[in-house]
């Protein structure tokens, strides 16, 4: 593993340290954009990380509409730390909702400690099409591309997770 990059020293103007830089479109900094959701404000700390890694069965969304692949896939969900489960009332199987300033999704609750506290998982790859409510994760992701290689930052996603009796 490599921290120092020499490569990127002797390039101008980059960085051979990795660093994070916050931008407009960052969960981070508050940006309403990401901080106000269709009810109103939502509390800063009470923000977790959503990582959105690829689906068992599908090839990012590739295959997802075959019936016998959406069957093993099973039930849209979000795993939560036990710890943030209780703070926030949702119990292992409820209907919960997935949301940002960007938008929102509805997850069946897996409440597990294979997440940190902190973390949410969901896997990426259903079509919203054949998802509850026609939406599914990748609504609440940015369409930010990072800045050196301009790759996706699907995974520098904060959202917020409520059960589904909360008025949406």
């Amino acid at each position: 593993m490599e921290l120092y990059c020499a490569a990127l020293a002797e390039a101008e103007g980059i960085d051979p340290l990795p660093d994070w830089v916050a931008d407009e479109d960052d969960g981070f900094v508050g940006v309403d954009e990401v901080m106000v959701g269709r009810n109103g404000r939502f509390a800063p700390d009470q923000s977790l990380q959503l990582l959105t890694g690829a689906a068992h069965h599908f090839v990012t969304s590739s295959f997802a509409n075959q019936s016998g692949l959406v069957q093993r896939e099973g039930t849209p969900f979000v795993e939560i730390h036990p710890d943030d489960a209780q703070a926030r009332g949702i119990v292992d199987g409820d209907e919960v909702i997935v949301e940002n300033g960007r938008g929102w999704c509805q997850l069946r609750a897996v409440v597990t400690t294979a997440v940190r506290p902190g973390v949410l998982a969901s896997p990426k790859g259903r079509w919203s099409k054949n998802a509850p409510g026609g939406r599914n994760v990748n609504w609440t992701t940015p369409d930010t591309l990072a800045d050196m290689a301009g790759q996706s930052t699907f995974h520098s996603n904060r959202v917020w997770i409520f059960g589904e009796r909360r008025e949406i």
